[in-house]
């Protein structure tokens, strides 16, 4: 069994933060100090989401973790894995992604740290 964390990219950590202080500097202005501390809460539970995802290969499968989900891919099903700046919701901290295709047409984008290891330890086991 090989874990794998997401990479974590700064960009998208900045820009989520960014979204979340920016209504913050009016609030401190205002002396608004529930607002701030509501904002900064919701903040670092968002932030925090990015740190929790994790992809685990075991055996031939592929478990995609995050806090709320857990997914399973068979590996066997992976037609191609290829490298991908996509910028739509999926379970990667990072937009420095992998697109793996699997299935009947399904894709799933994710970001592993390691991805060269990663993509050599699918790739064996999906004989592509």
């Amino acid at each position: 069994m090989n874990t794998y964390r997401s990479r974590v990219s700064i960009t998208l950590v900045s820009i989520i933060a960014l979204a979340f202080l920016v209504p913050v500097f009016p609030a401190l202005y205002d002396g608004d100090f529930m607002f701030i501390a509501i904002m900064l809460a919701v903040m670092t539970m968002t932030l925090s989401l990015l740190f929790c995802i994790k992809y685990v290969i075991d055996g031939s499968t592929l478990k995609i973790y995050t806090l709320w989900f857990h997914q399973d891919i068979d590996i066997t099903t992976i037609t191609k894995v290829e490298p991908s700046r996509c910028m739509i919701s999926a379970p990667a901290s990072s937009l420095k992604r992998l697109a793996i295709h699997y299935g009947n047409g399904k894709v799933v984008y994710i970001s592993p740290r390691n991805q060269d290891d990663f993509i050599n330890k699918i790739t064996t086991i999906a004989k592509l």
